[in-house]
């Protein structure tokens, strides 16, 4: 199946992004078009969602080392405020994170791997992107808009403030290993 892009509706009564319940015979999901998320899929968090904080229960093919598995997505935007917590995503284009409006706030409380140099965009105004979980993996990060890394990150990559952008870096190690 060909990547996709879904975006999130948080209409059950579970926040679990692999939540599936039947209705009258029929499968449902928390997603639109209702189906679960793919490996490789992006995803959009919209403004109409039923839930506001939601958890990735979902998880990548098993690693041979023992750690855990990411479940990979091509990019993730947000139009509204998001509190996201659950198992480790790994981010795999240079499309990134993105929050597309400016007066929200977006709380990444699980673990993410930059596979590749991308660019992660905070809101224009207020608090922005707050990726409190640890940031590891070989990409480089190109920040916009107001970015707050509060991991103690193992990224190695470098860390690129663009013009307009604000870095805040609440942890020793929230710049990873650069």
């Amino acid at each position: 199946m060909a990547p996709a892009t879904l975006t999130w509706t948080g209409i059950l009564a579970s926040n679990n992004w692999g939540a599936e319940e039947t209705f009258g015979g029929t499968a449902v999901t928390n997603w639109s078009p209702n189906q679960l998320p793919q490996p490789g899929d992006s995803l959009i968090f919209g403004a109409a969602a039923g839930h506001f904080i939601n958890n990735n229960n979902l998880e990548g093919p098993p690693d041979p080392r023992g750690n855990p598995p990411p479940f990979v997505v091509a990019s993730l935007t947000f139009k509204a405020s998001y509190d996201v917590l659950g198992k480790p995503i790994e981010i795999s284009t240079a499309a990134g994170l993105t929050l597309s409006e400016p007066d929200i706030v977006v709380k990444i409380k699980l673990d993410v791997k930059v596979a590749v140099t991308q660019t992660w965009t905070g809101g224009g105004n207020g608090f922005g992107l707050n990726v409190i979980g640890v940031v590891s993996g070989g990409g480089s990060l190109n920040l916009l808009g107001p970015v707050f890394l509060k991991g103690n990150n193992s990224y190695s990559g470098a860390t690129n403030v663009n013009p307009g952008a604000r870095l805040h870096v609440l942890a020793d190690n929230a710049l990873g290993l650069t």
